[in-house]
């Protein structure tokens, strides 16, 4: 009867580390899952707020001298690149359709800045004009 009194505070106390340790796996887990709806949402600010920077770039593109269009396109273009590089390092933390819209928005943008670049800049076209042709002389016989 004796052990069983003593083993009475034993097993209370056991059962109390338990508790504790699974009210704190608990909010653990709590907070992860918070941190992650704290990523997403800084990510969707993050990377939809450069989009739009980079839309409004090329929205005045048309106005920009043609002197500035070159950089301009250049600037969109590596502001596009850097919205690829954090989001393919975002794809951790982030579910398959919020990674799905961001890829679409991308490649919108991409595709909106390469058709106004073929506009506005269209490609130089390259020829041999200006190569010049010499003539041997002939030699008489």
């Amino acid at each position: 009867m004796e052990s069983t009194e003593a083993s009475l505070p034993e097993r209370l106390n056991k059962r109390d580390r338990e508790r504790k340790i699974t009210i704190e796996r608990r909010r653990e887990e709590k907070q992860q899952l918070a941190v992650e709806n704290e990523q997403l949402s800084y990510f969707r600010e993050a990377f939809y707020a450069t989009c739009s920077s980079v839309k409004a770039l090329l929205d005045s593109a048309p106005t920009t001298p043609t002197a500035a269009l070159a950089s301009l396109f250049d600037k969109a273009n590596k502001e596009i690149i850097t919205l690829k590089n954090y989001l393919s390092q975002s794809k951790i933390f982030l579910k398959v359709y919020d990674i799905r819209k961001a890829q679409e928005t991308l490649q919108h943008l991409e595709s909106e800045a390469s058709e106004l670049e073929l506009k506005l800049l269209p490609k130089k076209k390259f020829g041999f004009k200006n190569r010049r042709v010499v003539k041997k002389p002939t030699e008489p016989k």
